[in-house]
């Protein structure tokens, strides 16, 4: 799914920063389907799963500049994440010619507080700043990876 966010910081000096941020992975949606039948049985199920996982990122970046504009950076930081889970599905089984129906479903928010860490390259231009990144978030033991492309502004 697309993932976005939005951050602000402080540049220590040219080699370190500090930035805060509200950052959104995005909704990863699953689905699946199956049926059987025979002569006196059948049956037909689908689910569908939603998860979206957003939350408040606070993370140290070391900068190494290779020339005027152009630099490699690494950070590592915190993620206090909440996750929602929403869960549906459907059964239709046909049992000697009688039809019987059932639905389900769930709903979740789980949150907790993990590490990231990324890796990007970035171009000064002026004030303005292009950003090529990846992320690996992790949520309760589970990697979330992004990759993205940003730009910042610099005051």
């Amino acid at each position: 799914d697309t993932a976005y966010k939005f951050i602000a910081g402080y540049s220590v000096n040219s080699n370190f920063a500090i930035e805060a941020g509200y950052a959104n992975l995005g909704k990863v949606t699953a689905k699946a389907s199956g049926n059987y039948a025979d002569s006196n049985y059948g049956y037909r199920v689908s689910a569908n799963a939603e998860i979206e996982v957003s939350g408040l990122i606070v993370n140290l970046v070391g900068t190494l500049p290779l020339n005027e504009q152009l630099a490699l950076y690494a950070k590592l930081g915190m993620f206090s994440w909440d996750a929602d889970l929403e869960y549906k599905d459907h059964i239709s089984e046909n049992v000697n010619g009688q039809t019987y129906s059932y639905s389900d479903s769930y709903s979740e928010s789980v949150d907790d507080t993990d590490t990231f860490y990324g890796l990007g390259l970035a171009y000064q231009w002026n004030d303005l700043i292009i950003r090529g990144e990846y992320e690996r978030y992790q949520s309760d033991g589970e990697g979330i990876d992004v990759l993205s492309l940003g730009v910042t502004y610099h005051f």
